[in-house]
């Protein structure tokens, strides 16, 4: 398992050509909601200042292979359950 943030297509497509099979799960994020949580983590590598650029540079996976894209704001448990199931069927 890997988390990182494969912002751009062009990312995703390098780490699916050194890992086959490799499947994405995407956390949709609304702006409001990421500048609420990156707020609360004091000392944390990235500032607030950065949440603009950032979804700036994103480019959703739109019609990529292996990709799930689930809502941020959805309670952790409900995430892990859907993630788990579709890695299971997937």
């Amino acid at each position: 398992m890997l988390a990182c943030s494969a912002l751009k297509r062009s990312y995703r497509e390098r780490l699916r050509a050194g890992i086959p099979g490799l499947r994405v799960v995407m956390l949709e994020v609304s702006r409001e909601l990421a500048m609420e949580r990156v707020a609360r983590r004091p000392g944390h590598y990235m500032p607030v200042t950065l949440v603009d650029s950032q979804l700036r540079t994103l480019e959703r996976p739109i019609d990529e292979p292996h990709t799930l894209l689930l809502q941020a704001s959805r309670p952790i448990d409900e995430l892990v359950t859907i993630i788990d199931e579709w890695l299971a069927t997937t």
